[in-house]
């Protein structure tokens, strides 16, 4: 709404001036005409007024002076005749209704009409229809520039209309993936905690209360998933399926990424681990040649493989392995399932489905715009992921940091 008052302030200027402008040139003549008569007198006073009270309603204004001056031009009574078809006042109204119908096909057909009456008329010396048909020429040249302006701002419009929804979208994809990834993992690994220290606790009071905490978590999680993530999904889906442009914001630095990166992974470490998955992250390779969005993106998906395998996998070995080089970004995560896996139920490796699941779904898209895919597999209970994303980087400066020996053991 802001943005569509500016323009439209913008555009209300620029008619006060120009109208103006022409008002006061119409003055300027009136008052060196000779001998007018209070029939001219009356004329002009028309028309300058009607220039004045244009940047009030310009279609409306624009479309009575259109009007006026050809009824003045052809009046029957004694006028100033065409000079109000050859005059700046028709030709900006003329202007402004082309720019309001933003079509410039009408006024291209219109000029080679009359162009061709021009030569029709001369050859024919019909000499009244080359004459109307050279008095209109003006008249049409300004429709023309004034719907190639028209057709310019519309554009301009929707281009800006375009990029706001994107950045709408975008902020609402952000908010989506704070609410998933952090908000519901950390109450996802708070409930399992609970229900961990619940199972493994003698009966009590103490154990009845952690029970109903956990009873309040599992609610809200629920209810989180439920009204906030999967509508907001849902509505992003049918507003917008476009992928998102970029958008003009600064973006996080690679020094603030790569620490992002490595706190994900080791918080994603210690979370399996407490849960009793035994394993350690590995990154193999360098990261620093990455650029601060691909390494987000791996964040994003350390922190979903992470949470599915607290959510639906079996405490015992996994696999997590992060291998980037300089054409490819490849992770691999797998881990033996206490359910089958809600995402997959094939046994050979296939692209995801990726309406299955929120936060699953939301990671194959960035990925799917990343330009990379998303594969998953389910054999004898053992669940597999493989995702492989274009590095788009520039080649690896050498460095010791984020390499395999730096992340333990193997898993």
């Amino acid at each position: 709404m802001a943005v569509r008052n500016s323009i439209l302030f913008k555009e209300r200027t620029l008619y006060c001036a120009i109208s103006w402008l022409f008002a006061i040139g119409i003055i300027a003549d009136w008052a060196n005409t000779l001998g007018a008569t209070p029939l001219l007198h009356a004329e002009n006073l028309i028309v300058v007024m009607l220039l004045l009270f244009l940047p009030l309603r310009p279609v409306i204004f624009a479309s009575i002076i259109v009007v006026v001056c050809f009824v003045l031009a052809f009046a029957p009574f004694p006028s100033a005749g065409v000079y109000w078809l050859q005059a700046s006042p028709v030709w900006l109204a003329s202007a402004v209704l082309g720019k309001h119908i933003a079509n410039v096909i009408i006024p291209s057909c219109a000029f080679v009409l009359f162009q061709s009456l021009i030569i029709v008329g001369s050859a024919t010396q019909l000499w009244w229809v080359s004459s109307f048909a050279a008095t209109m020429q003006p008249v049409i040249v300004a429709w023309g520039i004034g719907a190639l302006i028209g057709q310019m701002t519309r554009n301009e419009r929707e281009r800006a209309a375009a990029e706001i929804q994107n950045q709408q979208r975008a902020h609402q994809l952000e908010m989506l993936h704070v609410l998933h990834d952090s908000v519901a993992n950390n109450l996802v690994y708070a409930l399992a905690r609970l229900r961990s220290f619940q199972s493994n606790t003698p009966a009590g009071n103490n154990l009845k209360d952690v029970g109903e905490i956990a009873d309040v978590l599992a609610l809200s999680l629920h209810e989180l998933r439920q009204q906030v993530i999967i509508p907001t999904r849902r509505k992003l889906d049918l507003t917008d399926a476009r992928p998102i442009s970029s958008v003009q914001s600064p973006g996080p630095t690679p020094e603030s990424t790569e620490h992002t990166l490595l706190q994900t992974i080791q918080s994603a470490a210690h979370r399996l681990h407490e849960q009793g998955f035994i394993g350690m992250p590995q990154v193999i390779g360098q990261v620093e040649h990455l650029t601060p969005s691909r390494i987000e993106l791996i964040s994003h998906c350390v922190r979903e493989v992470g949470g599915n395998i607290i959510k639906y996998g079996m405490p015992g070995p996994y696999a997590l392995a992060i291998d980037t080089d300089e054409q490819t970004i490849s992770i691999l995560s797998s881990n033996r399932c206490s359910t089958p896996h809600p995402h997959e139920q094939s046994s050979k490796f296939t692209d995801i489905d990726a309406g299955t699941s929120t936060g699953l779904r939301l990671i194959t898209e960035e990925i799917s715009r990343a330009g990379g895919t998303v594969s998953t597999s389910q054999e004898s209970g053992e669940w597999t992921i493989f995702i492989s994303i274009p590095s788009g980087s520039h080649p690896p400066v050498p460095s010791e940091s984020f390499n395999s020996s730096d992340n333990g053991s193997e898993a």
